[in-house]
Order: C-alpha cells, then sequence, then structure tokens
C-alpha cells in the first residue's frame, strides 16, 4: 500500500510538473505571437517583455476548449477575467478576436463570467457585436451549433440586440447577414426582438 500510494503521489508530481513546463510553453509562444512585429525577436529579449497570464496565453495562441478548462480549474491561478494583456485586451476580447477560437472557448468563458456579455471592448462593441464580426466559431452539433452559440451570448444580455455597433452603426442582425452567417441566426435575432426592423 505504502509503494503504490508513493507512485500514484509520484505519478501526480510528474503530471504537475509536465503541466508547469507546458504552461510555460503557452506564455513563451503568446509572446512571440504578440510581440512579432516587435523590434526583439530573439527568445532572450521576449522573455524580458511582459509576460501575459496563462489564461490570456492561451487564448492568444487558440487553445481547445480542455486547456482552457485545465486553466479555469486550477485554484492557484487566481483568474482575474478584468485583467488586459499587453495590447490592452480582456481574456474574452482575445477569444472573441481569435479566428481560431472555438465557440465552446467562448461559451466557458462566459459561464465563468457573464458580466463579459454586456462589456465593451477597445472598439466599443459588445460581445454580441464582437463574436459576429469576427465570423462563425465552430461549436460541437451535440451544443446546437450557432443558434444555440448567438443565442447564448443574447440570454447573458437581451438588451445587445438593440445596440448599433460602435463602427458600423448596424444592429446585430444586420451584421449577421452581412457577414453571412446562417438564415437560422438571423432569423433568431429577428425573432427576439422583431423591433429593430422599424429603428
Amino acid at each position: 500500500r505504502i509503494t503504490s500510494c508513493h507512485r500514484r503521489n509520484r505519478r501526480t508530481y510528474i503530471d504537475e510538473h509536465k503541466w508547469s513546463q507546458f504552461c510555460i510553453l503557452i506564455q513563451i509562444v503568446a509572446m512571440k505571437c504578440i510581440y512579432k512585429d516587435d523590434y526583439y525577436t530573439t527568445l532572450s529579449d521576449t522573455l524580458l517583455m511582459p509576460t501575459p497570464n496563462i489564461l490570456h496565453s492561451a487564448l492568444i495562441i487558440g487553445c481547445p476548449i480542455h486547456i482552457i478548462n485545465q486553466i479555469l480549474h486550477e485554484k492557484y491561478m487566481n483568474i482575474d477575467f478584468t485583467d488586459l494583456d499587453a495590447l490592452g485586451r480582456t481574456a474574452m476580447e482575445i477569444a472573441a478576436s481569435n479566428i481560431s477560437t472555438d465557440g465552446s472557448v467562448i461559451l466557458k468563458l462566459l459561464k465563468a463570467y457573464p458580466r463579459a456579455s454586456s462589456e465593451m471592448d477597445a472598439n466599443g462593441d459588445l460581445l454580441l457585436h464582437q463574436v459576429l464580426k469576427n465570423g462563425k466559431k465552430t461549436l460541437p452539433s451535440y451544443l446546437g451549433g450557432d443558434v444555440y452559440f448567438i443565442g447564448s451570448i443574447v440570454q447573458e444580455n437581451p438588451d445587445s440586440l438593440v445596440v448599433l455597433d460602435n463602427s458600423l452603426k448596424m444592429y446585430p442582425f444586420t451584421i449577421a447577414c452581412m457577414k453571412s452567417w446562417s438564415l437560422e441566426v438571423i432569423y433568431a435575432l429577428l425573432r427576439t426582438n422583431p423591433l429593430v426592423i422599424e429603428s
């Protein structure tokens, strides 16, 4: 029993050690993405720059949902969803702007921090505007696809349906039309608040 316990603890330590190393690697890659156009291009110079937290780093490089889950479940990381990265973006802004981000990642962040649906980004757009502008996010079919994805965001902030985006001055349903979202999404946006047609 002692031997078995020792082996189990040793295995846990090794897994934690590997995870710690993996997190460092994620942050280094993310920093290279942020500063890729900067004068500092060497690894040694990059390491001297401000380091994005692990959640920001994972979102910058488009890590899949199981990596994001692991980060959010690590109690010692003390995730603050209002923290800004070197470019002045919150975790949700990074996720919404990254075309490689899976839709389930955005929904996971939204569940952990619902206020993200009512906070504006640096361009003055709400989350609904951001995701509609930046194109479709893949979502497992068992989660309901695009309609469920957009509906989950609207559910957290229904008022966003009647808010014009800052740059295009369009309602969400018109942005969805312009960005070629499915007819189901466009119809769902209109059905939820048809009064925008009269505005």
